[in-house]
């Protein structure tokens, strides 16, 4: 991984929480298994109501992730590093100040893993030539995009002065995602990861799309004990 993709992937990260006592508890950790497991904990000890961080996280999961969870364990078992989720989730159309509005945001989840050849290929394939998702690809082996993938967009919202023109009204895109999450951990860096975003505009479950993709793919999986 190369020093600026690791500059970039830091300086997005922002200020967490108790950085020094995460950071050294990650930064123990010697192989990217290990950090997958880290991350498992964090979620479930999220689930549990713990005041918990990451060095990509500055405290427990937002409560609109707590559905997510059970698909989120289950990515980790093929050794995706989950780092940022969001169900599907629709307000309005509502009045605003003399004028309807609606915003919505899509499915999505983003994912850190390490790039191991042929299987890795194949699952990031898959994610690109599955026509319900969008998927960016980035590369911290190179600072690269993947070819074929693209940004992401994950919120948006539309208004006008009717509520029956409001269907024709076009959507404005609030929130466009890119690659960010995480610190300089050893661990990390040895993996020369992939960063991972994949939506879904489609009423479709994307966490068990994903996971099927990976499997189908080949990629290793890893019983938890917990």
């Amino acid at each position: 991984m190369t020093d600026s993709a690791f500059k970039k992937w830091q300086a997005d990260v922002g200020p967490v929480i108790d950085k020094a006592a995460t950071l050294k508890k990650w930064q123990a950790a010697e192989s990217w298994i290990a950090l997958v497991q880290l991350n498992r904990e964090f979620i479930l000890q999220s689930q549990a109501g713990e005041d918990v961080r990451t060095p990509y996280h500055t405290g427990p999961l937002d409560e609109e992730t707590i559905e997510l969870i059970p698909g989120l364990l289950r990515l980790h078992e093929y050794r995706l590093l989950t780092v940022c989720s969001q169900p599907m989730e629709n307000e309005g159309p509502c009045l605003d100040d003399g004028r309807w509005k609606e915003d919505k945001q899509v499915p999505f989840v983003q994912f850190l893993m390490p790039y191991e050849g042929a299987t890795t290929e194949a699952f990031i394939s898959n994610l690109i030539n599955d026509s319900q998702l969008t998927t960016h690809v980035y590369d911290y082996r190179n600072d690269t995009v993947w070819p074929n993938t693209v940004e992401i967009e994950v919120s948006m919202s539309r208004e006008f002065t009717s509520y029956k023109a409001l269907p024709s009204a076009e959507w404005k895109i609030l929130t466009i995602v890119n690659p960010h999450g995480g610190e300089t951990v050893k661990a990390a860096q040895d993996a020369n990861p992939l960063f991972c975003s994949v939506v879904t505009f489609e009423n479709i479950n994307l966490l068990e799309r994903v996971e099927s993709h990976a499997s189908e793919a080949g990629l290793e999986r890893t019983s938890f004990d917990t």
